[in-house]
């Protein structure tokens, strides 16, 4: 019995050792709510296939600027997994900017970490399609950790690709991941599935708690020599 519970606190100290990822909340956009879309009046949680509306919030997510967010359910595409995926620039009435940015925050602790997200490009013109990636200290735009671009068109990007960025964290707290159209201003561009956080496991520092969980581990250990020298 001893000897378990000796594997698993160990084991449990091992595993905080590698980080803790950041948990993206709906990161596949498929938690859907009862708001209400304001192009096509359709609520979120009523999307059908080969429907879309933008909306100005969605579970996790805020639109920050632009027009909103626009949820389709297959309507240009199939997802990159699950019914629904995102795109920055909503159908709204010709000479409105449609270019739209979309963000939310979470804490990270120090370490080393890799973003991913799923892009696809929706047209064939070259610069229509660009959406930039940026992680900053939250309350604290100006001064990203990193930002990267994905950009392509859709002839040469057939289906969706796999865009990742690693970062690394140097001081533990709240940090806003945001995601923005940056292409041709004309409703239709880029689209978005299935975005993460995760540890890289390589340097990553650990908090306070793993080190208290290490120390028990360790008395653990010389408690049961000592028991079983006797």
């Amino acid at each position: 019995m001893l000897k378990q519970m000796l594997k698993s606190v160990l084991l449990l100290a091992l595993l905080g050792f590698a980080g803790n990822a950041a948990v993206i909340t709906n990161s596949g956009f498929e938690s859907v709510s009862s708001t209400v879309g304001f192009v096509n009046g359709l609520a979120l949680n009523a999307l059908a296939s080969t429907q879309w509306d933008v909306y100005s919030a969605i579970p996790g997510w805020s639109a920050t600027s632009g027009q909103g967010i626009e949820v389709q359910y297959g309507s240009v595409i199939a997802p990159h997994t699950g019914n629904f995926y995102v795109e920055l620039e909503g159908d709204v009435p010709i000479g409105t900017p449609t270019n739209s940015t979309m963000q939310q925050s979470f804490a990270l602790s120090a370490g080393n970490y890799m973003l991913s997200f799923w892009y696809h490009p929706r047209t064939n013109t070259v610069g229509d399609n660009t959406i930039d990636a940026s992680l900053f200290p939250a309350g604290s735009p100006g001064s990203p950790l990193f930002t990267t671009q994905a950009a392509g068109i859709s002839s040469s990007i057939p289906g969706w690709v796999q865009i990742t960025q690693a970062f690394s964290v140097t001081t533990a707290g709240n940090y806003t991941l945001s995601f923005a159209a940056v292409g041709i201003d004309n409703g239709a561009g880029g689209f978005l599935d299935d975005i993460s956080i995760s540890s890289s496991g390589i340097g990553v520092i650990p908090e306070p708690s793993t080190y208290a969980l290490v120390g028990l581990g360790l008395l653990a250990a010389g408690l049961a020599r000592r028991r079983f020298a006797r």
